[in-house]
């Protein structure tokens, strides 16, 4: 009807033809960023408390931030090896652990007051309109924020650097100056290069443990290997191992 309005010169322009047209536009993306293993590790050894545990959990599994800091303790199963995450779109979906991951979960301690996985101890101060006498605690909020203080070249982090530097000369290990940014989600990225180059699962199995809508996006990430490295990856068949299995309780929304 609004194309055969258009047409008589009855009104300009079609706005639900102008919709999908603008549906059809490449969303913008960031460029991917593969942070180095000793810029990960002076993160970690910056971050205080169960957070350095978060880091690398988004690098051992992939998960997206929002999906570990919702993690609760009923969605770990070590027996399985492996996790159930809510995804984009509150889509369930399990990702599977490896043997360093499932470690590092059942390293996590565990705090009564609160089901999160990865917690904070909370602070004393005001709760919405009730005070805190004792600290809550609860899980971390908005990790990409906290995650860049500790990426941020301030005096306190040239301070950190040149103990590291320090160390590592005691250790007989030189350790270079420069320190590379990166953002939290930049872990994922790294983790999905990773899971490709080692031949841990092809192309579309990763789709699944990152719980991509579509291929096209995990794609994108045969960019960073080798001739080699992109032929096994798209030649080995998907194998369900994030979907197959659901926990007892639980539902798949």
């Amino acid at each position: 009807m609004l194309g055969f309005a258009v047409d008589e010169e009855w009104r300009e322009g079609n706005p639900a033809l102008e919709a999908m047209q603008s549906r059809r536009l490449k969303e913008r993306r960031d460029p991917i960023v593969l942070p180095e293993d000793r810029d990960i590790e002076r993160v970690i050894a910056r971050a205080p408390g169960l957070f350095a545990h978060l880091i690398r959990a988004a690098l051992l599994t992939g998960c997206r931030q929002d999906e570990l800091v919702t993690l609760e303790r009923r969605h770990v199963d070590l027996n399985r090896r492996a996790i159930s995450v809510l995804g984009k779109g509150n889509k369930r979906r399990e990702v599977g652990l490896t043997e360093a991951a499932a470690a590092l979960f059942a390293s996590i301690p565990v705090n009564l007051a609160t089901l999160a996985v990865f917690w904070h101890p909370g602070a004393k101060g005001r709760s919405g309109e009730r005070a805190r006498e004792e600290p809550e605690p609860g899980p971390f909020i908005n990790p990409a924020t906290r995650f860049s203080l500790y990426t941020r070249y301030t005096r306190s982090v040239a301070a950190a650097e040149a103990e590291e530097i320090a160390k590592a000369a005691k250790r007989g290990k030189k350790l270079e100056p420069t320190f590379r940014r990166s953002r939290f989600h930049d872990l994922r990225h790294r983790f999905a290069v990773d899971y490709l180059r080692s031949g841990r699962g092809g192309i579309y199995t990763l789709q699944q443990e990152m719980g991509h809508a579509s291929i096209k996006v995990t794609e994108l990430y045969l960019a960073f290997l080798t001739p080699e490295e992109q032929a096994r990856a798209k030649d080995m068949p998907a194998h369900n191992t994030a979907q197959v299995h659901r926990f007892p309780g639980l539902t798949g929304a």
